[in-house]
């Protein structure tokens, strides 16, 4: 009996050992023992050219998006701002910011999304103000904003 347990365990750390690659909680599956992402190939489909994806038998594949767009205001009810994921935020012809939302937070004036590259208010009056945390994003004038939940 312990003769067996021990091959067992011992079968088990063998086969845990030797894979080359580790599932993470996240869903990715990397490298094992290293942060780099496991990247496959299919034989089924191959992106051509021009961008697009196609089935080996060259037929385009079809593409859906699960992203909503919407146009967002202070009176917007808060449930929409809680589900967000990604905002893009557009002045026209001026500049076009996209970011992960990482907080969003309402009081009687306005309703703050924050994102790691600007905080976006917008404020009861209708007007709303985009701070950037880089230098990479400086607005000013209109802005439309987009929410892609």
């Amino acid at each position: 009996v312990i003769l067996l347990a021990g091959m067992t365990g011992l079968t088990f750390a063998v086969v845990e050992l030797s894979k080359e690659t580790k599932a993470e909680s996240d869903g990715t599956l990397k490298v094992a023992g290293g942060t780099q992402i496991v990247r496959v190939d299919s034989a089924d489909t191959f992106v051509d050219t021009t961008g697009k994806q196609r089935t080996a038998g060259g037929g385009e594949v079809a593409m859906s998006s699960a992203s909503t767009e919407v146009k967002l205001r202070y009176s917007t009810p808060f449930e929409l701002f809680i589900r967000l994921d990604t905002i893009r935020v557009q002045e026209e012809g001026r500049f076009e910011s996209i970011g992960k939302v990482t907080g969003v937070s309402r009081t009687a004036e306005f309703v703050t999304i924050e994102t790691h590259s600007f905080d976006l208010k917008m404020l009861k009056s209708g007007n709303t103000i985009v701070e950037p945390k880089s230098q990479d994003l400086i607005a000013s004038g209109r802005r439309r904003m987009l929410a892609v939940d």
